[in-house]
C-alpha cells in the first residue's frame, strides 16, 4: 500500500543518510532440497536492485562466460547452449565418451 509515498520516503531516507536495513526473514524450502532460506524486507531488496543497477556494469566485464547467475542474456538457454558446445568439443562430436561433474557445495552460500 502507499507505494509511490514509500518509495518517496525511502529516496528520502537515502539521501539523508539515514537508511538502515530490517531485519530478513529465515524459512526452510524443501524443494527440491532442503535449504535455509534468508528473504529481505520488501525495500531493502529495492535498495539491493538500485546498488545492482548502479555496480553491474563494473563487475560484469570482470567475470568469465560462464557465470550464468543474475546476469543478462546468461539464461538457462545460454546455458544449454554452452553445455551442448562443450559436450561437442570434448567428446568429437560424439564420437567419445565425454564426462561432466555436477556437485552442489552443502551450505556453500550460508558459509560466504
Amino acid at each position: 500500500m502507499n507505494y509511490e509515498s514509500n518509495l518517496f520516503h525511502l529516496c528520502e531516507e537515502i539521501t539523508n543518510r539515514n537508511y538502515a536495513i530490517k531485519p530478513s526473514i529465515c524459512f526452510i524450502n524443501f524443494s527440491p532440497v532442503q535449504r535455509e532460506i534468508f528473504a529481505a524486507d520488501f525495500r531493502d531488496r529495492i535498495v539491493h536492485h538500485l546498488i545492482y543497477n548502479y555496480i553491474s556494469p563494473y563487475f560484469e566485464r570482470t567475470f568469465i562466460n560462464d557465470s550464468y547467475s543474475c546476469r543478462i542474456g546468461k539464461g538457462t538457454h545460454y546455458g544449454i547452449k554452452r553445455i551442448d558446445w562443450f559436450v561437442r568439443s570434448c567428446s568429437l562430436n560424439y564420437k567419445q565418451d565425454c564426462y561432466i561433474l555436477k556437485l552442489d557445495i552443502k551450505q556453500g552460500f550460508s558459509r560466504i
